[in-house]
């Protein structure tokens, strides 16, 4: 199938299909039959192609009504929409040599970089059914609100509040946690390694518990008070795919993640994937080196990782969920 990539900027689009660019005019980018033949895979950053435009948009191209037009038209062409996470833009022009920010080198960038992470294109989004947000994300919203604003009291005391019944909670079944984990994960929650009495090495110690990642993952199912938080959209408690999805959000496109997904994600697997491939000095400048400059070995050691970590993310929480239900 043939791949076009194309990336707006300047007030035009600019397409390559692998051999040509060509500037296309807003108006010129909605005719499809005119320059995309049938059949094509035709992928562009999420921000221009999958999202509204509004008073306050910059990236954005068409209103509602239009892109909705142009999926139909898509469609009927046997056309491939693929939008591409814009947050992982810049990585693609620096594995594929393209490392000046232009237009033309966006859509050269991300139509090497697909041709050479196939598995990456097939999984990218496809546009969305209606701009209208559900319910079930409006929820994931006021949820992530109320999480937002617990774990931002939390960190100010290191997650260890007097008082709290979270941190309580945490400190209270760390045994019951490791149990229910294999090795990789108890390494992930700090709670593999031992004293010689068999206890656990100190809270928040290189070996010990890291009580960040476990308050964070608890917060996601308790209110500070012990009680079981709800669903505001189902007034049930949240399932387990629920709150990765909408409070972790471990996909590319999770524009103000929240301060859970930052604990999990940055701070957490960050630092995890860091010690695990050693790559803490490992550039020539003797920082941490960028997953931009990783070879095809490391990437997919790195993928590796990720599906570990987050496997043991789903882990933890169903356990804490069994013990608090």
């Amino acid at each position: 199938m043939k791949l076009i990539t194309a990336d707006f900027g300047g007030k035009m689009w600019t397409s390559f299909d692998g051999a040509t660019t060509r500037s296309l005019s807003p108006e010129e980018f909605l005719r499809l039959e005119q320059w995309c033949p049938k059949g094509t895979i035709l992928g562009a950053e999420n921000a221009h192609l999958g999202c509204v435009r509004t008073e306050k948009s910059l990236a954005q191209v068409y209103d509602a009504e239009t892109l909705q037009n142009f999926y139909r038209r898509a469609y009927s062409l046997g056309i491939d929409i693929r939008l591409f996470p814009h947050s992982q833009t810049p990585k693609a022009r620096a594995q594929t040599g393209f490392f000046e920010k232009t237009d033309e080198n966006d859509a050269q960038a991300i139509y090497a970089y697909l041709l050479q992470e196939p598995s990456i294109l097939q999984s990218l989004k496809r546009p969305p059914h209606t701009f209208i947000a559900e319910r079930w994300r409006e929820a994931g919203w006021v949820y992530k609100d109320t999480t937002n604003a617990m774990l931002n009291v939390a960190r100010r005391f290191d997650y260890a509040i007097e008082g709290d019944q979270i941190t309580a909670f945490v400190l209270d079944n760390l045994e019951r946690f490791a149990q229910a984990l294999p090795d990789d994960a108890k390494e992930i929650f700090g709670l593999l390694h031992r004293k010689k009495d068999g206890s656990f090495y100190k809270v928040g110690s290189t070996n010990g518990p890291q009580l960040s990642k476990l308050y964070t993952l608890a917060a996601l199912l308790l209110n500070d008070d012990g009680s079981l938080r709800y669903r505001p959209d189902t007034n049930k408690p949240p399932g387990i795919s629920w709150l990765v999805r909408t409070q972790i959000a471990p996909s590319p496109c999770h524009h103000r993640g929240g301060i859970a997904r930052s604990n999990i994600m940055w701070h957490g697997f960050r630092n995890y994937a860091i010690s695990k491939m050693n790559t803490r000095k490992a550039s020539a400048a003797g920082k941490v080196l960028s997953h931009y400059d990783f070879s095809a070995e490391q990437t997919k050691q790195f993928r590796q990782l990720r599906k570990d970590y987050m496997r043991a993310q789903r882990i933890m929480l169903s356990t804490m969920k069994s013990l608090v239900a």
